[in-house]
């Protein structure tokens, strides 16, 4: 489950349900790292690369290095993502 949540109030929010759900504090962090404008707008624009370097993985298990072009390709879109505030 992927929580939706507005930056200002992430860890507010989430961190009493978290600790309920998830007993780490590193996993609590990711949560509200998950909820960081800039994280939610390299999810949305960089979808595509993400899923074919993801589909890549599960083929290619014994020899990932053969998915280097797709890690390459999330991160040029990741890099490029327009950070506003």
């Amino acid at each position: 489950m992927e929580p939706k949540c507005r930056h200002n109030t992430c860890c507010n929010t989430h961190v009493a349900t978290a600790v309920n759900l998830i007993h780490n504090k590193f996993n609590i962090s990711m949560v509200c790292i998950f909820c960081s404008p800039v994280i939610q707008r390299i999810r949305t624009e960089c979808l595509e690369p993400f899923v074919a370097f993801e589909q890549c993985l599960k083929e290619n298990q014994t020899a990932v290095e053969k998915c280097s072009k797709y890690v390459t390709d999330f991160l040029r879109c990741a890099e490029n993502v327009k950070i506003t505030e």
